[in-house]
């Protein structure tokens, strides 16, 4: 006769040893997840950081000590012409040193039917003018 249960309420092994490449895997699988578990404890802390140093370049106030702050948009002039409206504030001292606005015509990108809902969830096709994706380099 054969114990299938050791003293600890464990599977005994010893008896099979087809069995004992099933416990070795079993083993692993258990030491990889223990690992695993470890390895997620110590991402999570990094990551809360990692998103918190997204938000660093997130100005609130320009500080007016020394700097030049920068503004464009797009304003839709007619159906074939857009104007580009760039705005510079150099700030020396906190005072506004000097204001230049820059307006140039650009073409328009054309119109786009777009999906639209209103407040009581009606849905109807409108047409939209198309908006300049911007992108900007600083140096």
């Amino acid at each position: 006769m054969f114990c299938i249960n050791n003293k600890f309420g464990e599977f005994d092994y010893s008896i099979f040893p087809e069995f004992n490449n099933v416990k070795n895997i079993f083993i692993l699988k258990f030491k990889i997840q223990i690992k695993m578990k470890k390895i997620l404890i110590l991402l999570f802390p990094i990551s809360i950081f990692a998103f918190q140093a997204c938000n660093e370049d997130k100005v609130n106030q320009v500080q007016k000590n020394g700097s030049i702050e920068t503004s464009i948009q797009v304003d839709h002039l007619n159906d074939s012409l857009d104007v580009l409206i760039s705005t510079n504030k150099v700030w020396a001292h906190n005072l506004l040193v000097k204001t230049t606005i820059h307006c140039d015509t650009i073409p328009g990108l054309g119109i786009t039917n777009e999906e639209a809902e209103n407040d009581e969830g009606e849905t109807k096709n409108v047409s939209l003018k198309k908006d300049y994706e911007l992108y900007i380099t600083v140096k």
